[in-house]
């Protein structure tokens, strides 16, 4: 059945992994520094402690607290006064970071948070900080804070990974914006924003370019670089839709939403908003046998189609195609050194400006299904089987000599996974089919186009004996012939006419001889020919017609 549509097989991971590699195909490094390590230690401005002194921030945004360069492997406890003195602890990494994830307490400027591991003991109030926007085209983040205050903040760029870090005031509004045009913000760039306090403690928040694919066919939409731990909302032109929850990664998948061509996509976690129009995109077919996945979008559009192996791993090949004008793109991995095997799998972006996609999700062609992909048929007539799709109670097929479909052959509605055609195929031509499943009132998507190719033509059986003319002696001559391939049977007739108007016997045979069953053939001449029947009826063409004198009475 369709492996396509109504089956989830994508993990989480992988479109991950997918959707930062595709944002980085824009940038000509993007793919060799995706999994950079970031550079540190990071820039502090002068007077304050750096990253590399025992310290901690408070992130209100979140209510999270982090700390760092702590004593291994030690008990570390926050208190917070202002709310009833909640307390609690943790033990750090073996690097001394602590982390607290979100607490059970609305973390609120003007708190009083202290961190201590009983012998330091740091503190900070909670200042006024917010994030306002980012900019791709300018490369700025934006924000509030009390005015004059000095604001710090380092980013990592989404493609190249470079990380690095700025400073800046201010103004008598309390706005500040903070410049990263020598790193560059692109989708998937993130980074942090912090006030600190003559102990180098602070208040800070982590910023993000969040970003969001959505699998058209598998109705999963995957989102990275949100806010952790938080409610992200998705609104299809205009409507709430689905309420996802991020991890500690800001990682969200949110499953059986059914998208279309033109609708107007919006995720927003409350501090971002990422809005992508769906574009026109579809797959056609996934061929083995040439390597190439083939389908349809807008003209003009940039698609980018990749292969993976692992479902960990960065994809094995992606190759960035331009529509034509016709609307047909195909990526042809055998041009990269990759083969689409029986367990190949993949999928095809388009994605915008902003870093959002519209994927299209593809398998190579099921191995259960008949015929198989390939196939060159030995019958004249086809019978289809595909893989039960569970819960469908209709399938609709069709069979057509164009990839696309725009002509068919066929198209017929069956309850059971599979179908007869009781019509003989032109021979020796390719015909590709499909399948889509029904649920009640609802339809499923189509199958990819599944290929095979038509019998070659039987051809006519070479006569072996009696020999043309010859005169025989016996009443039961053995009348035999070379074999024909794909042949299941052999209809042999002879006749007292040369015209064959009037048949005098005829005989349907598994064999390549005919003689020692018949009854008695009495003297005289007969003609005789012999043509090829397939296993499903299809008749070739006649033989030569030899002339044979039965002279048996004595």
């Amino acid at each position: 059945m369709n492996t396509n549509v109504h089956k989830n097989t994508q993990r989480f991971h992988y479109a991950v992994i997918v959707m930062i590699f595709l944002v980085g195909m824009f940038h000509i490094d993007g793919f060799n520094n995706a999994f950079a390590e970031r550079i540190t230690p990071y820039p502090i401005p002068t007077g304050i402690d750096s990253f590399d002194e025992t310290a901690f921030d408070v992130k209100p945004d979140i209510d999270m607290i982090s700390g760092w360069e702590w004593p291994p492997d030690t008990e570390v406890t926050i208190t917070l006064p202002d709310h009833e003195n909640f307390s609690t602890s943790t033990i750090s990494t073996s690097e001394g970071d602590v982390d607290f994830p979100p607490l059970p307490v609305d973390i609120q400027v003007g708190d009083y948070v202290t961190m201590s591991d009983g012998f330091t003991t740091k503190f900070t109030t909670v200042v006024p900080l917010a994030f306002g926007s980012y900019s791709l085209t300018d490369d700025t983040v934006s924000g509030t804070a009390d005015p004059y205050a000095g604001i710090w903040g380092f980013t990592c760029n989404g493609l190249t990974n470079d990380c690095g870090g700025t400073e800046t005031t201010a103004n008598k509004n309390g706005v500040w914006v903070l410049d990263f045009s020598t790193i560059g913000i692109e989708p998937g760039s993130d980074g942090g924003v912090y006030r600190w306090d003559d102990n180098g403690d602070a208040t800070s928040f982590m910023w993000r370019v969040p970003r969001f694919s959505i699998a058209v066919n598998n109705e999963v939409l995957h989102g990275i670089q949100w806010n952790p731990y938080s409610e992200i909302d998705v609104f299809i032109d205009g409507l709430l839709v689905a309420t996802g929850l991020s991890n500690q990664e800001g990682w969200v998948e949110i499953e059986d939403l059914h998208v279309k061509t033109d609708q107007k996509v919006k995720l927003t976690d409350g501090m971002y908003t990422k809005v992508h129009v769906v574009r026109s995109l579809k797959l056609t077919s996934v061929d083995p046998m040439t390597d190439k996945v083939n389908g349809t979008a807008d003209p003009g559009s940039v698609v980018t189609i990749s292969e993976i192996i692992d479902w960990d791993q960065p994809p094995a090949a992606s190759i960035p195609v331009t529509t034509k004008a016709d609307g047909t793109w195909v990526a042809n991995f055998g041009s990269v050194g990759c083969d689409i095997g029986n367990e190949s799998f993949g999928n095809a972006m388009i994605c915008d400006n902003d870093g959002d996609c519209t994927e299209m999700v593809w398998e190579s062609p099921p191995d259960d299904i008949n015929p198989d992909y390939g196939e060159k048929l030995t019958t004249s007539k086809v019978s289809f089987d595909w893989p039960d799709e569970p819960g469908a109670d209709l399938y609709k097929i069709q069979l057509s000599t164009r990839e696309d479909f725009s002509t068919l052959v066929f198209g017929a509605k069956t309850a059971d996974s599979s179908y007869a055609y009781d019509v003989k195929l032109i021979n020796n031509i390719t015909y590709y089919w499909r399948i889509r499943p029904f649920f009640g009132d609802d339809k499923g998507d189509w199958s990819l186009a599944w290929k095979f190719f038509s019998m070659d033509p039987l051809s006519s059986p070479i006569l072996v004996k009696p020999a043309n003319k010859e005169i025989v002696t016996t009443s039961k001559p053995i009348f035999s012939w070379q074999p024909v391939v794909n042949a299941g049977n052999y209809l042999i007739q002879l006749s007292k006419s040369s015209l064959f108007d009037t048949i005098y016997l005829k005989e349907t045979v598994p064999s390549t001889s005919y003689g020692e069953t018949m009854d008695p053939l009495p003297d005289g001449k007969y003609y005789w020919r012999v043509r090829a029947i397939d296993a499903s009826g299809g008749k070739g063409p006649w033989s030569d017609i030899r002339i044979v004198k039965v002279d048996a009475v004595p």
